[in-house]
């Protein structure tokens, strides 16, 4: 029987597989487009900021890029875009056939007097469908306004 200390202190291992992973990332790159055609708010080209959650932001990342169109800001072009809107991916849980995403847009504006900043975080949930993932409506919106 192993220790409670011992379970703490090693990583445990996902039955996620890459083909599956990369299928759920496909499938969040395809929800940030749609949002991106839809919304008034969350326009590209975005910043996609990795802080939060690397692995999957760099799954992202891929699928981004392999959209049509430009959804990604240029890396060389992040540094100046301080007025972009900044992309970022927080908690990934997977339970069985139901993955939670939980996204935060964001957008500073510094030459704007008056609140300039904004931060959407959004939890969408997906269901496997066969090999893919299709997205549901978003479950959660919880919205921030200030100054930055």
């Amino acid at each position: 029987m192993f220790s409670l200390a011992f379970l703490l202190s090693t990583r445990l291992l996902t039955a996620q597989s890459v083909p599956d992973s990369t299928a759920l990332a496909k499938s969040i790159a395809d929800m940030v487009d749609k949002e991106a055609r839809r919304s008034v708010d969350h326009r590209p080209p975005f910043v996609l900021t990795s802080d939060s959650n690397p692995r999957w932001s760099a799954l992202l990342e891929a699928q981004l890029n392999a959209q049509p169109g430009q959804l990604l800001a240029p890396v060389a072009a992040t540094g100046s875009s301080s007025a972009a809107v900044h992309l970022s991916v927080g908690k990934v849980m997977i339970q069985g056939d139901t993955a939670r995403v939980i996204l935060t847009w964001s957008r500073c504006q510094p030459g704007r007097t008056g609140l300039n900043f904004w931060r959407h975080q959004i939890t969408y949930e997906l269901v496997r469908h066969g090999t893919q993932w299709r997205a549901l409506a978003p479950l959660e919106e919880v919205d921030g306004e200030g100054r930055c």
